[in-house]
This record gives C-alpha cells, sequence and structure tokens, in this order.
C-alpha cells in the first residue's frame, strides 16, 4: 500500500526529498534513488543530518549538516567486535562448567551482541561528563584567517567522535593515546581506547596497539566488577591480540600480569588473566595468578596438575589452612567478622573449581580402602558426596555475593555448608593422599604405617618361595633406626604424599622382590647397629618430597637386580604413572655390589609435575 502511495505521489509532483538522519555507506539512498527513478521520479535530492559515507568528493544532489569522516566497525563478517564474541564463545568452553565465571562471560557477550540500532538505543555505553570540557574550533577560512565556529566537548561521546575523526582524517597514530592519557576517569579511557583498536587497529602499528592495550589493562583494574566498562576492555583486548605477533602478545600480557597484582583483582581482570593462561601468554602455575587459574576447568591437564590443585584449593604451598579463598572465608565467618561480596565469590569460585576437579580426576588411580574422614564409603560414594557438598555451598555462597544478602541470617548455613565441602574434600584426598601435620610428629607414623599395612599385604611369604631356587622360609622386613630423624619438610606446615594405587603397587613389588634375598644384612644406614633382616626400609622427609629407601642382599649383581625390576615395571606402566606426578624409582649405591637398594621419591602435593 506505501508503495502504491509514494507511485501516485510521484505521478503528481516528479520532485522527491529524500530525508534520513544518518547516511554511512549510502547504499541504502542508493537502493531508494534507483527505485523512485524507476516509479517516474525526476528531480531526486537527499538531505541527510550526518553525512558518514567518507566519499573523497561530494555527491551531487545530496546535503547535509555534519560530515562524519569516521568508518564503521563493518559488517558481522567482519566486525572486531563480533570477532572479539566470537574469540568469547571459544574460550568459554575452558572455563569451569556451571561456574559463576563462565555465566558472568556468557552475560558479558549477551550485553555486547548485536542489536538494532532502531529500537536498542539503551544497549552499550552512556555518555560521561568530562572533568573538563574541551573547546574545539572547525572550519578554518584562510581568506578570513579564523574558524567560522566552535564546538565545546562535554561528553565522552563527544571526545570519542573528535580523537576518532582526527585519525581517520589525518592519521595521527598518537593523537587518541594523547586524550585517553589527559583523562583521569577509568570509564572514558576505555570508551576511548576500545574505540580505536575497533575502528583502527588493523591500520595501527604494533607498539600502537600494545599501547593501547595496555591503557585498556590500566583502567580496567580501577572499575569495579560487573562495570560493562570492564566487559568491553576485556573483549578488546582479546581481539587486540589477535592484530599482534607473539611477541608484542607478551608485551600485552605481561602489562596484565602487573595488574592482577592488586589484593583482590575485579572480576574482569581474573577472566582476562585466565584467557592469557587458555592462550599460553601467562603461567597457569604462578601462584600470583591464582585465582585466575581456578576459573579454567582442569579438562586438559595431567594427573599432577590436576591433585596439585586439589590440594592447592584449600592450602597454600606451605600447607596453610588459612590462605586459600573457602578456608578463609570459613574462618572469618566463623568469628563473626564483616565479609565482602568479593570473599564470597572467591569461594563460590574454589567450590565451582573443586567440583570441577572431582569430576575430571577420574577414578583409575584412586584407593577405594580406608578413608580417615569416611571408613567405610567407596572412592564412588564419596566421590558424589563431595559434588553434592559443592552443589549446596554455591547455592549459598551465590545468595551471598548481592551486596543487600542479609549476611547474618545465612551465616550459620554457609559455615556448615564449607565444613561439609572440607570434610568431603579430605576424605577424597584420603584416595590419593597420606595426609601429615607437619608440626605433630606422631602424624609422620601414617605414613610409615601405611608401608607396614603395604608389607603386611602381601601375604604367606612361604607360598611365594616355593618352587623358587630361592632361600625357603619368611623374609623379616624392618625399618631403619634412622627412618624419619631430623624431618625437613621445607617450612611447610602440612604435606600430602600421594599414594595411589600405582604407587602402592610398585612399593609392593620392590618390597616383593625380597624373595629372591640370599641372606639378612645389618642396616646399611646404621652402621653401629648389629639387627639383621632380609629387607631394610628407611623414610626421609626433605624439603619437597618424601623418599621410600629399600634395601636387601641380593646373589645378582645389584645393577643388573635393578634393570630386571625396571624392565618388568615397563611393561605395567606403574613407573610411568609415578613419572607423571614428577616421582621416581633410583637406584641407590651402597658399600656392598651384592646390595640392592632403591629410593621411591614422592614429591608432595605441591610439588607434584615439577
Amino acid at each position: 500500500m506505501e508503495r502504491e502511495a509514494i507511485r501516485q505521489a510521484i505521478k503528481q509532483r516528479s520532485s522527491v526529498l529524500v530525508f534520513d538522519d544518518a547516511a554511512i555507506s549510502g547504499r541504502t539512498l542508493h537502493d531508494l534513488r534507483v527505485a523512485l527513478n524507476a516509479w517516474g521520479a525526476r528531480e531526486i535530492r537527499t538531505l541527510i543530518i550526518a553525512n558518514r559515507m567518507r566519499t573523497p568528493a561530494e555527491a551531487p544532489n545530496i546535503d547535509y549538516y555534519w560530515r562524519f569522516d569516521v568508518p564503521t566497525m563493518g559488517r558481522e563478517g567482519h566486525c572486531p567486535l563480533c570477532n572479539a564474541l566470537r574469540l568469547a564463545e571459544n574460550f568459554s568452553r575452558s572455563l569451569v562448567a556451571r561456574s559463576a565465571a563462565y555465566n558472568d562471560l556468557r552475560d558479558w557477550m549477551r550485553h555486547w551482541a548485536k542489536v538494532s540500532p532502531l529500537s536498542r538505543w539503551d544497549k552499550g555505553l552512556n555518555p560521561m561528563p568530562l572533568a573538563q570540557i574541551l573547546r574545539k574550533k572547525y572550519c578554518y577560512r584562510i581568506e578570513a584567517t579564523k574558524h567560522l565556529t566552535e564546538i565545546p566537548i562535554c561528553r565522552s561521546t563527544g571526545l570519542v567522535a573528535h580523537s576518532a575523526e582526527i585519525h581517520a582524517m589525518t592519521g595521527r597514530d598518537d593523537y587518541g593515546l594523547s586524550k585517553i592519557r589527559e583523562q583521569t576517569c577509568p570509564e572514558i579511557r576505555v570508551e576511548l581506547a576500545a574505540t580505536h583498536i575497533l575502528l583502527f587497529g588493523d591500520e595501527f602499528d604494533q607498539d600502537v596497539v600494545i599501547d593501547l592495550a595496555g591503557a585498556l589493562i590500566d583502567a580496567a583494574a580501577q572499575l569495579p566488577s560487573y562495570s560493562a566498562y570492564g566487559s568491553l576492555a576485556v573483549l578488546t583486548v582479546m581481539q587486540s591480540l589477535t592484530l599482534l605477533r607473539r611477541e608484542a602478545q607478551a608485551q600485552v600480557a605481561k602489562k596484565a600480569h602487573t595488574m592482577f597484582g592488586t589484593l583482590i583483582p575485579p572480576r574482569h581482570a581474573q577472566v582476562l588473566v585466565a584467557y592469557l593462561i587458555g592462550c599460553g601468554l601467562a603461567d597457569r602455575q604462578d601462584e600470583a595468578l591464582r585465582s585466575a587459574a581456578r576459573l579454567l576447568s582442569t579438562r586438559h591437564c595431567g594427573v599432577a596438575e590436576k591433585l596439585r590443585a586439589l590440594f592447592r584449593e584449600t592450602r597454600s604451598p606451605r600447607g596453610n589452612l588459612h590462605a586459600e579463598p573457602i578456608p578463609h572465608l570459613l574462618d572469618r565467618l566463623q568469628k563473626d567478622l564483616a565479609c565482602d561480596a568479593d570473599e564470597f565469590m572467591r569461594a563460590v569460585d574454589s567450590v565451582s573449581a573443586l567440583r570441577d576437579l572431582v569430576q575430571e580426576l577420574g577414578t583409575d588411580l584412586a584407593r577405594c580402602g580406608h578413608a580417615e574422614n569416611s571408613p567405610t564409603s567407596t572412592y564412588a560414594e564419596r566421590r558424589e558426596g563431595l559434588l553434592k557438598c559443592c552443589d549446596e555451598a554455591e547455592k549459598v555462597l551465590i545468595g551471598l555475593v548481592n551486596p543487600n544478602a542479609d549476611v547474618s541470617a545465612a551465616r550459620q548455613s554457609a559455615i556448615q555448608r564449607l565444613k561439609a565441602v572440607t570434610s568431603a574434600l579430605e576424605a577424597i584426598a584420603d584416595c590419593h593422599f597420606l595426609r601429615i601435620d607437619c608440626k605433630n610428629e606422631y602424624r609422620y607414623h601414617v605414613f610409615k604405617s601405611a608401608l607396614v599395612d603395604l608389607v603386611a599385604s602381601l601375604g604367606d611369604w612361604q607360598s611365594a618361595c616355593a618352587g623358587k631356587d630361592v632361600v625357603q622360609g619368611e623374609r623379616v622386613v624392618k625399618f631403619s633406626a634412622t627412618s624419619g630423624l631430623s624431618p625437613s619438610f621445607g617450612d611447610a606446615v602440612s604435606v600430602w604424599i600421594p599414594w595411589n594405587r600405582a604407587i602402592c603397587a610398585i612399593v609392593r613389588d620392590l618390597v616383593a622382590n625380597t624373595v629372591w634375598a640370599s641372606k639378612q644384612t645389618t642396616d646399611p644406614w646404621d652402621p653401629a647397629s648389629l639387627e639383621t633382616a632380609d629387607l631394610w626400609a628407611r623414610i626421609e622427609y626433605l624439603d619437597k618430597s618424601a623418599n621410600i629407601c629399600l634395601a636387601n642382599v641380593s646373589a645378582q649383581s645389584a645393577s643388573d637386580v635393578f634393570n630386571g625390576v625396571r624392565d618388568g615395571a615397563r611393561r605395567k606402566t606403574r613407573w610411568d604413572a609415578l613419572g607423571e606426578l614428577g616421582g621416581s624409582v633410583e637406584p641407590l649405591s651402597t658399600s656392598g655390589s651384592q646390595t640392592f637398594a632403591v629410593r621411591i621419591l614422592l614429591p608432595y602435593a605441591a610439588f607434584l609435575g615439577r
């Protein structure tokens, strides 16, 4: 009906005036002109408010109020912000599933997704007032030696438009950076830097992109968590990395690492550093980046990294209980101290990381026997118990992240849920480790008792000797008097020693090798001892590992015995499993060539895989 009405109007009057608020590419105006000509229009003039067509010469029959020489960000296939959203989409798969960080990133993607400029003027950023009004003169006339007009710039949108147009018209790479440095408001600095990268990123030299990305990072560090400007800064830095060579990317990552030195980095800073870790531009094992690293899933990590993360989620490398988010928050809640939203959110991230760890850890190596906190349940039951505790704790803690939440009403519930998580985690840990309190000498016996139980599990030595050309009878296993003396532990207050099925099998095999012992011998580590045994065992507690040393006399040379044991172990892949943890089985030199001695090195949980 509208087309027919236009046709009838043109028949009555062939002159047409087309009015529009803005022309960007001019494609719509061109298509409309073709249609009007086809309907019989003879004279067509166009009046627009803002002309962004950037034509080198003025188009005929087009009048406008303002020529704005700034390019567009392109259409979906070439839009840098759309590309940043695609990068974020891919990165979201690396985050812990169902985590708050994952949901935050998805919210950012929805916030910055493409919208209609006709109906969604509420999206994006709102203009910010400048601390100082800038006055810019325009339309200089040589013959009059003066400017015809002066425009005051009092809001961020005007400053962004001005600085972008200066670069577009003159190619001055430094103008935008100079305006960024003049501003003290972090939101305005983000708006300026993001605009220049998204509009002109592929035109800039590498050093300019680095400086602009650095400006975004510096400004983002001053923004509160969940700021729209913070999420824009992160998305734009993601996009800026695609414009840089690897060594230039490393410079941006270094700036982000410096920014992360704040006591509690804002949420967008954590996500950005997690992205850099995922890109290989930051070290996941860097202790300073722990709050960012825990946002990432351990899906593709090795077993050593997963077990180390299991220990680190509630303990510092020294085994301190109050340094990490869950025990830190639990301690403050129990003391009735004030807790802010960041402390609750860090605990939420930690709970989510624990859930991901247990789901990704697998069950192949876990011992399913006695666990201190859960003496009867199987590993699978403990695993499900921890997952349930994590879900319940996460639900309570997320409700407390809201600054207006009534913490006092939910305090006891949060304490109960966090205690349940801690207890369930220790039940899981007891299937992978032996936990030792370094300040309590009686706790050392946990490790010795585990060895004693392992030796006892070998059963009847006489049956093992039957049919073999060996000395028949029982084998006597004793611990050296020097075992466990002067423990070091570094400066740790507690350590976890890996003690899974593969390690137990390795120790059992080496102890069982005593069946080939040719005679009893004295303690090789205590020359003053007169006691004899078929096998001597010694435990060493060092700075970063606990060692089990075993020695017995053999009819063969020690090197031949070790090579035979190693070759047999390779077929079972048990030594490989120990090697993945950073442990090893090494031959030990002793005074006698017929004494077969080995050291089993077991790194503490904080040093697994290193």
